[in-house]
């Protein structure tokens, strides 16, 4: 059973009425901060709008574990007066956000949704939140996930998938992606250690990038984050790349390239190693979006094989959870009840890999990097689906059998940053995602290229139903999927 916390945010019927005729979940950052500026809206107003919306889907959806109204109406009020002041603290200054229940919050609980953490209140925040928070962004709550990432959902289920509620949104971020897929925020950020912010933004259809390693701070994240070894990274979810470069530029020193895409070298990885044969919606969403970038954005394209490719996913895990191990394995021994079956099976795992096997997983992502670094020579960009599988609807058989994280884990066994925006959807109503990767530190070009994608494309200004009832109906019905 989730635990729902709304502390004290109370709203009139003449404010809800106001916020039914206006349209502030569906604009972009940019367009929000124009109004906030122009003095159109209040920050105040913009929280209370979100904090409404939450109110009003969160109860089927369950994005949020908790929600900080408290510190959200603080936090509002004290951009407006910054405001009054002509204080003006960048682009997300009075921007609603939230973020995984995994990153520490000064004065809002953080659970990683463990019973071990149900009660804990941090008294300082994650780096990447400090930086929110000073940049003028305001915390709406915390989100979602797995069990620190790889368990089960013992205080708050996986979110329903707003495109299609009989469906998830995938992990291990899964209330991220849904509270920016249903609009309940402007944008949120996840963590990711093998796929978990990129296969829940493709599944609903948003941009999910993680970044390279260090490129974000992740001090204060649960399980801690890492730089030298498996590379699991904070990255931010939004509705379009738009928003996704006005948070990097406030989390991190990211710059968009300008790079004239026809000179763009696009590897595609050969038939054999794509393996998506086997799920046409997919691959036919893929096949279009190569067909975009192609004919419309002008790339020239390559193809390439990654020797071994297949057996990344497997040696990630082993560094994930041979790291997990070394960090809880104590503190499970001593309180198993305190944890979920499947966290409990992840730390046994870890327990029982041998330094051998250690071993043998470090000379793999060796062989793997130099392989990629030859790949990266020859072509700038990788693109291939974010995930090969479709989200069914209870009662429908799994069309693909292969491993989820095929073609997200091995992007975290080495450092290489790797976006997902979406290309399609499914025929249960919800989106296919196409992944750019790029060597590390190039996080710019990933980002050029699906700008231009997105120029050519209208994917990401799609809208589940059932989540515009704010809009006009004019404008409610262009953005419909």
């Amino acid at each position: 059973m989730a635990t729902f916390h709304l502390n004290n945010c109370l709203f009139t019927a003449a404010l809800e009425a106001t916020m039914r005729s206006k349209e502030y979940a569906f604009l972009s950052i940019a367009e929000l901060g124009a109004l906030l500026r122009a003095g159109e809206l209040s920050c105040v107003e913009l929280a209370e709008y979100f904090l409404n919306r939450i109110q009003q889907f969160n109860p089927k959806l369950q994005a949020f574990i908790t929600v900080s109204s408290d510190r959200a109406l603080t936090a509002a009020k004290q951009a407006d007066a910054l405001l009054s002041k002509d204080k003006d603290l960048g682009s997300l200054h009075g921007i609603p956000y939230a973020v995984k229940d995994n990153l520490a919050t000064a004065g809002v609980r953080t659970t990683a949704n463990s019973q071990s953490l149900q009660d804990w209140i941090p008294n300082e925040d994650a780096a990447a939140v400090a930086r929110l928070h000073e940049a003028g962004a305001v915390l709406l709550g915390k989100l979602s996930m797995n069990e620190y990432g790889f368990g089960d959902y013992p205080l708050c289920r996986i979110s329903s998938n707003p495109w299609n509620c009989a469906t998830h949104t995938g992990g291990s971020s899964s209330g991220s992606a849904c509270a920016v897929a249903a609009r309940m925020a402007v944008f949120t950020l996840g963590t990711d250690g093998g796929g978990s912010i990129r296969i829940p933004a493709s599944i609903c259809g948003l941009a999910g990038l993680a970044p390279s390693p260090g490129h974000i701070d992740g001090s204060g994240a649960l399980p801690p984050t890492m730089f030298d070894r498996t590379a699991r990274r904070v990255g931010p979810f939004t509705r379009g790349v738009g928003d996704l470069i006005e948070v990097l530029t406030i989390l991190s020193d990211i710059r968009v390239v300008q790079v004239d895409a026809k000179e763009l070298r696009i590897g595609r990885l050969r038939a054999h190693e794509e393996e998506i044969g086997s799920q046409p919606d997919v691959a036919n969403s893929l096949e279009q979006a190569v067909n975009v970038l192609a004919n419309e954005v002008g790339c020239r394209f390559f193809d390439v094989e990654i020797p071994r490719f297949s057996l990344a996913l497997a040696n990630n895990w082993k560094f994930l959870a041979f790291d997990a191990a070394k960090r809880y394995a104590h503190a499970v021994d001593e309180q198993p009840s305190f944890y979920s079956p499947g966290f409990k099976n992840l730390i046994e795992r870890g327990k029982k890999t041998s330094k051998q096997e250690m071993e043998e997983a470090e000379a793999f992502r060796a062989e793997f990097e130099a392989a990629l670094q030859d790949v990266f020579r020859r072509v700038d960009v990788l693109v291939m689906p974010t995930w090969p599988d479709l989200v069914t609807p209870p009662g429908e058989s799994r069309l693909w059998q292969g491993p989820d994280a095929l073609f997200t884990a091995p992007f975290n066994l080495v450092p290489c940053p790797a976006l997902s925006i979406p290309c399609g959807f499914s025929r249960y109503r919800t989106p296919v995602g196409v992944q750019f990767v790029a060597s590390r530190n190039n996080d710019g070009i990933i980002l050029a290229l699906a700008r231009a994608f997105e120029a050519h494309t209208d994917w990401h200004t799609r809208i589940p139903s059932g989540y515009t009832d704010a809009l006009p109906e004019s404008t409610s019905n262009k953005l419909r999927e």
